[in-house]
């Protein structure tokens, strides 16, 4: 899931590196 991803504004991008990609 994405649940865990953290979201820049300032850069508009996800911080992918915060994610959990866990196909569960």
């Amino acid at each position: 899931s994405l649940s865990n991803c953290g979201y820049d504004l300032r850069l508009e991008v996800l911080i992918l590196r915060d994610c959990v990609h866990l196909r569960e």
